[in-house]
């Protein structure tokens, strides 16, 4: 908590906090039933980017980091009409909306296609962390053109011999907010020391629009604009091409991949899963299908129905993005994984998870499925 008044939080017109201890509510509902209203701003304990998204709550909900913003109107002749109108998304009924054919779907999944040669790859040593974390970083042209490059960052406990397992990661959206790649790197380290001391290397795509590759997609919501469609393909040819790279390396067994994705990647791997056959097994921390349409050719639910390969989702109940009922099951239900291959543990928690569980949870998974040589 910081205070109200100080210096480092005042803007360029000289007001201070503007960002705020906590999350603000507003009078707009969120439903037509009006029973939750708009929760706005982020708080104290959320991710910075927290602050960019719209999401609502029951308005009797008294959770730490829920307040109020108090202004005074300067006008007299302010007007409240439809202050209150609902602005929300309307909920979508995923089980319900009907398939494409696996004809339909196969012209769908090819859009994702690259080439199958590999393009010259440039892989510079980035530094050694916490005296053993080794931190890689490869470049390559993009399998979009363009003259654009993809870049990458892999994980590594250095002082492992044998071959790696590798997982290959998606991050979430704070990814499309932040430019600094130096504290991606340390968040990365300190969020998933306990996998590499395993064996396992993470490789972290620099997918378009976010880090030091941004662009003008400035949010990850789905929308059915050509613009959106571009960028979800261009995210999957970065996915696979990466995938392609890491096939390539004499140090990692590509027969052991495995994926992670939080929160944006939980989402993401709707698509994901399904474009590439080489991913053995995933772990998702918050994931659910986004109410948010798209163009047909990209809608995730037709994708999560071709998904075979072992996957456990471990989520919040209380997920305001992505709500139990709503979204967290619907994706759970149309994975077209086998039932006793695929697992979903809720906790009390809203979008985030005890992290303490997820290690146990995820290493769990790991050694069942991507197992490392002993």
């Amino acid at each position: 908590l910081a205070p109200v008044i100080n210096e480092v939080s005042r803007n360029s017109f000289g007001l201070n906090n503007i960002a705020g201890n906590v999350r603000e509510w507003a009078l707009n509902a969120l439903d037509k039933e009006k029973t939750k209203r708009a929760n706005l701003g982020g708080n104290y304990t959320d991710d910075p980017y927290i602050f960019n998204d719209y999401y609502g709550q029951n308005a009797m909900d008294r959770s730490i980091g829920n307040g109020i913003r108090l202004s005074k109107s300067l006008s007299k002749n302010n007007s409240y009409n439809g202050a209150d109108d609902a602005i929300g998304i309307a909920v979508r009924e995923f089980e319900k909306e009907p398939d494409v054919s696996n004809e339909v779907f196969e012209i769908f999944k090819s859009q994702f296609d690259i080439k199958p040669d590999l393009p010259e790859v440039t892989l510079k040593d980035v530094g050694l962390y916490d005296g053993t974390i080794k931190v890689q970083r490869y470049e390559m042209n993009a399998p979009y053109g363009n003259n654009e490059k993809l870049v990458g960052y892999i994980f590594f406990e250095s002082g492992i011999k044998k071959k790696l397992n590798p997982i290959i990661f998606f991050p979430g959206s704070n990814a499309i907010h932040l430019t600094n790649t130096d504290l991606m790197i340390k968040r990365i380290i300190s969020n998933n020391t306990y996998l590499f001391k395993e064996g396992y290397a993470l490789i972290h795509p620099i997918y378009k629009s976010t880090y030091e590759r941004e662009d003008k997609q400035k949010r990850d919501y789905a929308d059915e604009s050509d613009f959106y469609k571009e960028h979800v393909l261009m995210w999957g040819k970065d996915y696979k091409q990466s995938i392609n790279y890491i096939a390539s390396r004499n140090d990692m067994d590509i027969n052991n991949l495995s994926y992670y994705g939080v929160s944006w990647g939980g989402s993401m791997a709707n698509i994901l899963l399904a474009i590439d056959s080489r991913v053995k097994a995933a772990v998702l921390n918050v994931a659910g299908l986004e109410f948010q349409r798209s163009k047909k050719e990209i809608e995730p639910h037709y994708y999560t129905r071709r998904i075979n390969i072992p996957v456990l989702m471990v989520n919040g109940k209380y997920d305001q993005f992505f709500p139990l009922e709503t979204s967290q099951i619907p994706m759970f239900r149309l994975l077209g994984t086998p039932s006793e291959h695929k697992k979903h543990y809720i906790y009390e928690a809203g979008h985030n998870v005890p992290h303490e569980e997820l290690v146990k949870l995820h290493m769990d998974w790991l050694h069942k499925y991507c197992p490392t040589a002993k």
